[in-house]
């Protein structure tokens, strides 16, 4: 089971759909982070340009329509590999070495695993952009080793 899971989670990232998935999140990523945080972090007057407000998880229109899209993200980049299986001829050679429930099994711990990264993947590196890019605040004076 275990070189089955290994073999399902290889096939699963390497997928076309899954690179193609991932690079048009990290290409969304980079307009989101230039059009709404860039622009803005030389505005001394904006007290909302801190990563609180600033990262895509806090964004309310661009998160109603990122949660719809959820599942769909989350399963389309393998949810069709049963059926490619299937129509290949792989699933019978496969079920000779192991049965279909532990066949089954991997196949549902790839999905999950697989649409779980690619969904969390534009949270987490948006929330990396805007740590590395925005100003955590002003130091204090007196605050610093050499006064």
């Amino acid at each position: 089971m275990m070189r089955a899971l290994r073999l399902n989670i290889k096939q699963a990232f390497c997928n076309r759909v899954s690179l193609i998935i991932m690079f048009s999140g990290l290409a969304l990523i980079f307009i989101y982070h230039y059009y709404y945080v860039i622009r803005y972090i030389g505005d001394g007057t904006d007290a909302f340009v801190t990563t609180a407000f600033k990262w895509i998880g806090f964004r309310d229109n661009e998160m109603d329509v990122y949660l719809l899209l959820m599942p769909v993200i989350a399963s389309f980049p393998f949810s069709t590999s049963y059926n490619s299986d299937k129509s290949d001829g792989f699933k019978p050679f496969v079920s000779k070495g192991i049965s279909l429930f532990p066949y089954s099994v991997t196949k549902y711990i790839v999905t999950f695993f697989c649409g779980g990264l690619l969904y969390t993947f534009p949270f987490i590196l948006s929330l990396l952009f805007c740590k590395l890019t925005i100003p955590d605040g002003e130091p204090t004076a007196g605050s610093g080793i050499i006064n």
